[in-house]
């Protein structure tokens, strides 16, 4: 899928670059995110994602895991558009939440990790109320998250390799 959500009524698919994510808070009103809350929830894995904490006049890269070192899901949303010559394009947004207190000295916004017991409810298509799925949307406990500092490598997507995840010491 494209990073990006692009509505189905969208004219141009470039609105896409300008909805990587959807904020908890309004997902449920905003035109681009409320018809795939109901219909078009997705899980997206990761093993850990990236803020960059200011300090003075820099930018310090943090990796933010699991403790446990396990896997994890977003709550994402999907779209398909299509275009006049009817070429598809899926695309999907993950849901951002104020941040918990592990990661507020970082960012003020985290990606909203869903529980794993809480993954099934997320997917289920008969759950349409915007209401019931709020619960869901919470910043993700603190105390089994870890974070640490690496190379300013990771600030290049043509950087794929072992060392934009590793530890700086």
């Amino acid at each position: 899928m494209r990073w990006g959500l692009i509505p189905h009524w969208a004219k141009d698919p470039k609105i896409g670059s300008r909805m990587i994510n959807a904020r908890a808070e309004t997902v449920a009103e905003k035109p681009a995110f409320r018809d795939a809350l109901r219909r078009r929830r997705c899980l997206v894995l990761a093993d850990g994602f990236y803020e960059w904490q200011r300090s003075g006049g820099a930018r310090r890269p943090m990796r933010i895991v699991m403790r446990s070192g396990e896997p994890f899901a977003f709550a994402g949303l999907w779209s398909v558009w299509t275009d006049q010559q009817s070429n598809r394009i899926p695309s999907c947004a993950i849901i951002t939440t104020e941040a918990n207190d592990l990661l507020r000295p970082i960012h003020y916004r985290m990606p909203v990790i869903l529980p794993r017991d809480l993954e099934d409810l997320w997917l289920e298509a008969n759950v349409d109320d915007p209401g019931a799925l709020g619960n869901v949307l919470a910043p993700y406990p603190g105390g089994a998250m870890g974070v640490y500092q690496v190379s300013p490598l990771v600030n290049s997507a043509t950087n794929d390799g072992p060392e934009v995840i590793a530890r700086l010491a």
